[in-house]
């Protein structure tokens, strides 16, 4: 007769063979002291209760003798009036302890009363009745809640965490083998199973893109999809600052509207000559794009943003009035030292300086840019999602804008940025001198010339004249 090895675990229990509810209680028990994976546990569980005496097939395991003989009709009640007890007591993993791997790694023995068919039919009929499926990758079985899926195949946890990679486009996961980046229709970077017949390799660009997917019409690009193709702008201004300045500015458009012919428009206006603009999604957008300046001079960012003043460009989108949408400028740092870093920072996260910086970045301290009292001393640490951002290598990012589709407020802005690095140069301003009267005083008289727009602008609204939750 086929039976388990007997593994001398519990002397006691093998001795004295423990009613249903006793069993239950050395198996938690045994699982709490020693957590093993389920089919390990159940099967030395198993081999306490595996004598070589026969089991009498019954209705109930109460006060049944502990030897098994695995047996289609042996098994059926066993496991039926097992799990049944383990639900009604709350056990909410009881379907793993009968993994099926249990009986294939102990079925040692076959009698001349015993052949494989038994075997067979009782694999069958455990799979069955705890609904359990191999694993694709590895072979492991598991009940089929517990599995994820990669098209038709099953796949356990362990082998998904290690092995696969989520595509909502595929709607499945994806081998890390054949996981590729790739443009789908709209233009959104997508990952994919290297096998789609949908997608073609462009060397060029080095990326695949949707064969549906027209680049004359689709502007907007996949995010960090510029990231390659930064150009400096150089021209007098940068030549004599040595310095560049870059603006993302995020917007919202109207759902029903199609968002790449909106970017194309201004495409049309900005990149005529030269590609000046960059459009990318934006994963915390809801129906938007991101636009993105190459690096340049800040008159030739008042130039190029000149197009929020046609009220067609921006007739479909939002950006201040969102909960959504920011306007970052990136300064390049490369002539900056820490000390200059770290009175920037000192200044934009001052908190008696509040009233100052919600004036001009129209909201302050909210998710994507924290205002955290900040010392001198903090010139080299910080996070990414902070007013200031200092962990970037070549650009400090000033974050703490809302986006804007009003040419005054973009300028005003990037006017601020630029003023603040001049302003917290060490020939300039002393760490006393970091207030806002005296930066004030510095724009209106040293830096008249580059802060037109901006000390309009916050004049207007520390006055009152505009209240500053107002559209920029």
């Amino acid at each position: 007769m086929a039976i388990f090895a007997s593994l001398p675990i519990a002397l006691r229990i093998a001795s004295d063979p423990p009613s249903l509810a006793a069993f239950c209680k050395s198996f938690n028990k045994f699982y709490q002291q020693k957590p093993v994976p389920a089919q390990s546990l159940f099967k030395k569980i198993c081999s306490q209760l595996a004598r070589r005496n026969s089991y009498e097939r019954s209705d109930s395991l109460l006060g049944q003798r502990s030897v098994i003989a695995w047996n289609i009709d042996t098994v059926k009640p066993a496991v039926r009036h097992l799990a049944d007890y383990m639900q009604e007591e709350g056990v909410g993993i009881f379907s793993v302890y009968f993994d099926v791997l249990v009986f294939n790694s102990s079925y040692s023995d076959i009698s001349p009363d015993t052949d494989w068919s038994d075997y067979d039919e009782v694999i069958y009929y455990l799979e069955d009745y705890f609904n359990i499926i191999e694993c694709s990758s590895c072979e492991d079985r598991l009940p089929s809640d517990d599995m994820s899926y990669s098209y038709d195949d099953a796949i356990c946890p362990s082998c998904r965490d290690r092995r696969y990679t989520w595509s909502d486009y595929e709607d499945t996961y994806v081998h890390h083998d054949y996981a590729i980046s790739a443009i789908d229709q709209e233009g959104n970077r997508v990952i994919i199973n290297s096998d789609n017949s949908d997608f073609e390799y462009d060397e060029d660009e080095d990326t695949y893109f949707h064969v549906e997917y027209d680049r004359g019409v689709h502007v907007i690009r996949g995010y960090h999809s510029s990231k390659n193709k930064i150009s400096f702008k150089s021209d007098e201004w940068t030549r004599v600052t040595k310095r560049y300045i870059g603006v993302e500015l995020e917007v919202e458009c109207n759902p029903d509207i199609n968002k790449n012919e909106v970017a194309k428009k201004i495409s049309d206006q900005v990149n005529q000559h030269d590609r000046l603009m960059f459009f990318e999604n934006d994963g915390s957008l809801r129906y938007g794009f991101e636009m993105i300046t190459q690096p340049m001079s800040l008159p030739a960012q008042r130039k190029l943003f000149s197009f929020l003043s046609k009220k067609e460009s921006t007739k479909h989108l939002k950006s201040h009035d969102t909960t959504s949408c920011g306007l970052h400028v990136h300064v390049s740092r490369n002539n900056m030292t820490d000390l200059q870093i770290g009175k920037i920072v000192s200044f934009i996260n001052n908190p008696r300086h509040e009233w100052f910086i919600r004036a001009i970045a129209r909201r302050y301290a909210t998710g994507f840019c924290e205002i955290k009292s900040k010392k001198i001393k903090d010139c080299r640490s910080g996070d990414r999602y902070e007013a200031v951002n200092i962990t970037n290598r070549n650009t400090v990012e000033f974050r703490m804008f809302k986006g804007s589709l009003k040419y005054e407020g973009v300028i005003a802005a990037i006017e601020f940025c630029n003023a603040i690095v001049e302003f917290t140069k060490p020939s300039v301003a002393g760490i006393r001198d970091l207030n806002t009267g005296r930066f004030m005083e510095f724009c209106n008289s040293t830096l008249k010339n580059e802060t037109v727009v901006f000390r309009d602008y916050i004049d207007r609204r520390l006055k009152n004249k505009i209240d500053i939750s107002d559209a920029a």
